[in-house]
């Protein structure tokens, strides 16, 4: 039932945007990963921060 939904899906998509269904295929895995790429990057840079907020905090109650 997924599958033919899938696929009915596909048909549905590949025609309004005039590709083929290989194509909408790869193009939505690639626009996933560099959506999940960002959100990595994204969640590093959050920990960077926390760490050096911690770093500075433990600094300033040192200074106490």
């Amino acid at each position: 039932m997924v599958e033919i939904e899938f696929d009915e899906r596909l048909n549905m998509f590949s025609g309004e945007f005039g590709c083929s269904k290989e194509e909408l295929v790869k193009r939505a895995v690639f626009f996933y990963i560099e959506s999940m790429r960002q959100k990595k990057s994204f969640e590093d840079e959050l920990r960077m921060w926390d760490e050096l907020s911690d770093d500075a905090l433990i600094k300033f109650e040192e200074k106490l």
